[in-house]
């Protein structure tokens, strides 16, 4: 998954992240009964705001 947010809304965006994954992590927990867990990971690219992605 790819996920781009603009610098000031980076923190509250992993909070986001960090439930969503523990959501879907306590679901396959629930339907699949074993200990596979997802994670994430977090990095930065800075960019020219006038070039795509």
């Amino acid at each position: 998954m790819f996920y781009a947010v603009q610098i000031d809304a980076l923190l509250p965006s992993i909070d986001l992240l960090n439930w969503m994954i523990n959501e879907i992590n306590k679901d396959i927990e629930k339907s699949i009964k074993c200990n596979i867990k997802l994670g994430i990971a977090v990095g930065m690219v800075f960019t020219n705001n006038h070039q795509p992605i």
